[in-house]
């Protein structure tokens, strides 16, 4: 009987079209683990796909020149819709990536709800009709001015952890979100989790 092969962390490898795959077939799911290989290949061609994407749309709007209103309003509903996509598929392949390194998805969630917090509060006073100055003259710009900017820069600091963790290794073994693809052998090696 010979002994099926261990597969090692030098053996692991996951190409640009597989890492696209997942990245389509686990759009939607914030469970499990994803590697390095995998994060970083499906954020290339994603971010490679998303331009190529947009400079079509940019195309055909600027050759249709404003003649069919309309028309230019669908592209920028269907750009809408990819561009949501392919953000929400994002953030699902960065929270299974902090899952990889055992960290908290939290501050992958954090950062995006900042800064649509602060798209909300603006579109919240264009609805209602207030201006800038009548939201000084309400909070005062003292208020305004800190508000704002320490919230967005509190979704930039969470956004760069996401970013400056995405470049460390996976964690061997098991963890509370799953299985290590990358070092299976370390599974062999480690006490199950209670």
């Amino acid at each position: 009987m010979t002994n099926p092969k261990k597969v090692q962390a030098s053996d692991y490898y996951v190409s640009s079209g597989e890492a696209t795959k997942r990245f389509f077939t686990r759009m939607f799911n914030y469970s499990g683990r994803a590697t390095r290989a995998e994060y970083w290949k499906a954020v290339i061609v994603i971010w490679i796909l998303d331009k190529v994407i947009a400079v079509l749309l940019c195309g055909v709007v600027a050759a249709d020149a404003g003649e069919h209103p309309g028309a230019n309003l669908a592209m920028a509903g269907f750009w809408l819709l990819v561009a949501s996509v392919f953000t929400l598929g994002h953030l699902s392949l960065t929270v299974r990536r902090l899952h990889d390194r055992g960290e908290s998805p939290f501050i992958s969630i954090f950062a995006p709800v900042c800064v649509a917090l602060c798209i909300f509060i603006l579109d919240l006073m264009r609805f209602v009709g207030w201006s800038l100055e009548t939201l000084f003259s309400w909070l005062g710009e003292g208020v305004l001015a800190f508000v704002f900017p320490l919230i967005l820069l509190l979704g930039g600091v969470c956004a760069l952890g996401c970013f400056i963790i995405s470049f460390f290794d996976s964690k061997p073994g098991r963890n509370r979100y799953g299985d290590s693809e990358k070092y299976p052998e370390a599974l062999q090696e480690q006490k199950p989790l209670t």
